[in-house]
């Protein structure tokens, strides 16, 4: 029994491991892309005549990340929330948690289909 608990532990570290790389990759993808929704919504708030400071709040806010922060900060923050499965806002369902698309999406992607 030994074995196979120990089998079972350097799988689960692996899964972990891989989990954190695709995390880390994404983080990074995606903060190399030019633009990002909050910057977009910064500048539209400006526009309507939003002070600085307050548009970076509400951004803050919308978002649950600020693009002002150093890169270190913003992916200690992005581990941390994706520890707690906030997923955070999604910007194509109007503000809807993208852990509750994925959630009602999920079931659907998960049934096996019998061949015909």
């Amino acid at each position: 029994m030994n074995a196979v608990l120990r089998r079972l532990l350097i799988r689960l570290a692996a899964g972990l491991v891989m989990v954190w790389i695709v995390a880390t990759f994404t983080f990074f993808l995606i903060h190399s892309l030019p633009g990002n929704p909050g910057d977009g919504l910064y500048e539209k708030l400006l526009a309507d005549g939003m002070s600085p400071e307050q548009a970076q709040a509400k951004v803050t806010v919308a978002y649950g990340f600020s693009s002002k922060q150093p890169m270190a900060s913003q992916y200690g923050n992005y581990l941390w929330q994706l520890l707690h499965g906030n997923l955070g806002t999604s910007t194509s369902y109007s503000g809807q948690p993208v852990a509750s698309i994925i959630g009602a999406s999920a079931p659907w992607t998960m049934i096996r289909s019998s061949p015909a």
